[in-house]
């Protein structure tokens, strides 16, 4: 073992304080100081902001999206999106059913100028009747106007039956657009989530060195749900959107032409004005991300190292630097604020002088051309309708892009372990390849390992290491914090590989036996015991799954846990002491490794 190894430690702590000394004098030398922790394990999770934007920026296709998807859900897929076109030309129609509504009023006022209220009277009111037109409406159900040519109450029930059978329709669409691709959506979800869990497990000890606990947890959360919003529900919208786009254009051309083409002609000021909004708000997105990225990287080295600043009284120096980078941010947020806010004054401004030149222009055609007030309502509103839906679209297609980028990462992860089978790993705990003895005695040697971390290869841990642990023999590692103990444990159980020297277990190294047979034979007390959130039944369990009850209870008397255990409400567990013996008694493994022993132990001793 390296004898050194204390002494590298405290002066990496040295190193630690006296470059924050040096950052709270002169903020340049943090540069210099991040290069030189290139290799460390957390390094990862504190990546540049505009690296982390970089690599974000890497996509899948959309096809890609839907990898795991089955005939089953494309089937779903298929029917929601035939329900989300559905719902999306339904909104158009309303509006060619309310165009016709319409103009049955204007037409009815237009007839009763015409009528001829005599004549009307002597051939369907009954006899020295007299009809006017201040008691036409009252006469309905006195005289037989069903037969007339304009049957203003038949036209306006059957303008409202239409309406009604929309209504039912777009019930039936909208629940199918969302039920189907909801059930894809969760279907195709759980399969990824699957997916990357097996994968994860199946990933060497070293990445988990250099991935944290947090950053994979948050791939199978926020980065699979990111996921679930691109192929949800989303899409079934976005297709309700394009369609009623489409429908509202077409419908708009198919009415009059000529007023699709005059409202049309405010678009490209819209397009502009949106297209300088993006342009600028962009970059003052960015530079306040920037900003922000600074100040929380502050707070991380602050919060890391909080004993260090404390002890050279730099409390109000780090909050001047912190709140520096939160004045930028606040500065870049207002102009954008502006920007803003003046862009959607131009946006509207447009939108109601596209009111003012439809009407008026509408009102041209219908003294010129012959256009009734139904056409216009219907041209100018299904320009409205189309634009909006188009609108409405852009944030599903932000979250398509978010999905793709989340994807890229999670497909990465999983098609790393799948490529073991063209690109086997030096450490597959799945290979089933492997000396497994029926015979195996059990002696250990370590004979001159050499060995770093993969994670700190310039940080040597073991130098040159040699023992033997024969049969029935009891041996104890005794040294200071990082001196290599519970690395020659995850040696033995091959959690690494050496860098150089070699480990034996009865004359063949541990490089030669099958990994999963291997482990299956090293039973470990590790140095931090750990409980799954489980029963204390299911706990003991994990050392041996096939065990009994009264195997359960054995182990749990021989850790000497069942007093304390029968002791708790419930018998449930709040303790972790003892519970690492528990599994490794259950276990009944040849090698037996206790890592701090005296941690799980003081049970004994309270």
């Amino acid at each position: 073992m390296s004898d050194n190894q204390d002494t590298k430690i405290s002066n990496n702590n040295g190193d630690i304080t006296a470059v924050y000394y040096n950052e709270i004098i002169d903020e340049n030398i943090i540069s210099s100081n991040e290069k030189e922790n290139s290799n460390d394990p957390n390094s990862a999770e504190r990546l540049p902001t505009e690296e982390k934007h970089k690599k974000s920026a890497e996509t899948v296709s959309f096809g890609s999206l839907f990898r795991y998807a089955t005939t089953l859900d494309i089937i779903y897929m298929l029917v929601g999106t035939i329900g989300g076109l559905g719902n999306g030309v339904l909104l158009p129609i309303m509006v060619l059913v309310f165009g016709d509504l319409l103009n049955t009023f204007t037409d009815r006022s237009t007839e009763l100028c015409k009528l001829n209220f005599t004549a009307l009277a002597i051939t369907y009111c009954p006899p020295g009747y007299q009809l006017t037109a201040s008691n036409y409406l009252s006469s309905l159900s006195i005289c037989h106007f069903n037969q007339t040519s304009f049957d203003f109450q038949s036209q306006i029930q059957k303008q409202v039956l239409y309406l009604v059978v929309l209504g039912c329709i777009g019930i039936v669409v909208g629940y199918i657009q969302v039920l189907f691709w909801s059930m894809a959506a969760e279907r195709q979800t759980k399969a990824i989530r699957k997916k990357l869990f097996q994968s994860i497990l199946r990933k060497e000890i070293v990445y988990f060195d250099i991935h944290k606990a947090g950053e994979l947890n948050t791939k199978l959360t926020d980065d699979v749900n990111k996921i679930h919003d691109g192929i949800g529900d989303k899409i079934g919208s976005t297709s309700q959107f394009i369609a009623a786009f489409f429908t509202g254009f077409i419908l708009g051309f198919a009415k009059g032409w000529k007023l699709k083409l005059v409202i049309l002609s405010i678009s490209p000021l819209l397009f502009t004005s949106g297209v300088l909004f993006y342009k600028l708000a962009s970059g003052l997105t960015a530079m306040e991300l920037k900003a922000y990225g600074k100040a929380g990287a502050i707070a991380e080295e602050v919060f890391s190292s909080i004993r260090t600043v404390i002890s050279y009284n730099g409390q109000e120096r780090e909050e001047k630097r912190y709140e520096h980078h939160l004045g930028d941010a606040k500065k870049n947020g207002i102009k954008k604020g502006a920007i803003n806010g003046f862009t959607m004054g131009c946006v509207w401004f447009f939108i109601y002088c596209a009111y003012a030149l439809g009407f008026w222009y509408g009102a041209k055609l219908i003294r010129e051309e012959g256009y009734n007030i139904g056409n216009v309502i219907i041209v100018f509103f299904s320009i409205i309708i189309a634009i909006f839906n188009l609108g409405q679209a852009s944030p599903h297609f932000q979250a398509l892009t978010q999905a793709r980028a989340a994807a890229y990462l999670i497909w990465k992860i999983i098609d790393e372990v799948d490529n073991y089978k063209f690109h086997p790993s030096k450490i597959n705990s799945d290979s089933e390849t492997g000396l497994k003895k029926t015979d195996l005695v059990g002696d250990i040697r370590f004979t001159n390992v050499h060995f770093s971390y993969p994670s700190r290869p310039g940080v040597k841990i073991l130098n040159g290491i040699s023992f033997d642990v024969k049969r029935g023999q009891t041996i104890a590692l005794v040294g200071s914090s990082g001196s290599g103990k519970s690395t020659c444990v995850q040696l033995l159980q091959r959690f690494y590989d050496t860098d150089s020297g070699s480990v034996f277990i009865d004359g063949h190294q541990v490089t030669e036996y099958n990994l999963k047979w291997l482990r299956q034979h090293i039973g470990v007390v590790s140095q931090e015991p750990i409980l799954f959130q489980a029963t204390i039944r299911e706990n003991i369990l994990f050392g041996r799954d096939t065990a009994t009850d009264d195997e359960i209870y054995a182990a749990a008397k021989m850790a000497n846990a069942h007093n304390f255990i029968m002791t708790l409400p419930d018998h449930d567990i709040q303790n972790k002491d003892g519970s690492n013996i528990n599994r490794r008694i259950l276990h009944q493994t040849l090698f037996n490794i206790f890592n701090s022993i005296t941690d799980s132990m003081k049970i004994f001793i309270d």
